[in-house]
């Protein structure tokens, strides 16, 4: 317990085994979220160092070889965007402990990368050796259509206050008076 707030009825705790928020680790794909969760339950698996990630495309558990190797750096860490930067000696898959999230996603060195669901319950992205730069973009779904939508009932609703004050104009000077 780091600190007691009884006013409030809270304690702000520390876990100093928590896992970190982002690592390079080897993956291994699952078909789904079911097997995701049997693999990670099963007594043999080390969360430590293997990501379980679902890959749809996957028939058969497919993996990567060894454990992996290399180093991590967050560069900016923003509500809607996070950037990092991996230099990857081996194959790997760059783990990001912020939920899995419809709305994310993803780049490495500038092009589209496929956000994979890691340890059923936060965001991956499976790497090459090299040097690599990571962003995660957040952007709202469905906020593009409701803007459209809202922007063209506004221009529908201008046209019609518009139509009804010409009607109204021309009724005026059409009556006597």
């Amino acid at each position: 317990m780091v600190a007691r707030a009884p006013l409030l009825h809270r304690l702000v705790v520390t876990n100093p085994g928590a896992r970190p928020r982002i690592a390079f680790q080897r993956w291994q794909c699952v078909a789904s979220m079911e097997e995701a969760q049997r693999v990670i339950a099963g007594s043999t698996f080390d969360l430590d160092g293997t990501a379980v990630l679902e890959c749809p495309e996957v028939t058969g558990g497919e993996s990567s070889r060894g454990p992996a190797s290399g180093r991590v750096q967050l560069v900016s860490d923003a509500p809607e965007r996070v950037e990092i930067t991996v230099e990857a000696s081996t194959p790997g898959a760059l783990v990001l402990a912020d939920a899995f999230y419809p709305g994310w996603t993803a780049s490495v060195d500038g092009a589209p990368a496929s956000i994979l669901p890691a340890n059923v319950a936060v965001r991956a992205v499976r790497l090459t050796p090299g040097a690599h730069r990571i962003a995660f973009v957040f952007r709202t779904p469905g906020l593009r259509a409701a803007l459209t939508l809202s922007g063209a009932t506004l221009l529908l609703g201008a046209a019609f206050g518009l139509a009804g004050a010409v009607g109204r104009l021309r009724a005026r000077r059409r009556s006597p008076g």
